[in-house]
């Protein structure tokens, strides 16, 4: 198992690549995407799920507050996408935050599994 220190390094890491990946899937013009199927909202909910998970997965201190931030992040971006020629949607924030809730809770029973539940 990895120091804890460690542990937080990397989920930094990770969760800075699948911002990068949130911004460029939500803010780039449509054309310069490949087509996204009816699948959208599955899209944002997994997305928002690989966002949150590994945060909460290494034990962050603040966790509601992390996790508030990501919804507020999902909230941020579907103001943002009018202006940039995408449509913003209700529906977006809440396959975004059911996400949040989704990385939380695998990350909480991941740490029931292997012992490091709180």
């Amino acid at each position: 198992m990895l120091p804890h220190s460690m542990s937080h390094t990397i989920a930094k890491i990770i969760t800075g690549f699948v911002v990068v990946a949130i911004l460029v899937g939500t803010l780039f013009p449509v054309s310069q995407l490949p087509e996204v199927d009816s699948g959208d909202k599955a899209a944002h909910l997994i997305a928002f799920a690989l966002l949150a998970l590994p945060l909460n997965l290494a034990g962050h201190p603040r966790w509601l507050l992390l996790n508030t931030g990501f919804v507020l992040f999902g909230g941020v971006i579907e103001f943002i996408q009018p202006f940039v020629g995408r449509h913003g949607e209700w529906l977006d924030l809440g396959a975004d935050m059911t996400g949040v809730l989704l990385g939380l809770l695998l990350a909480r029973g991941l740490h029931l599994l292997i012992g490091r539940g709180d």
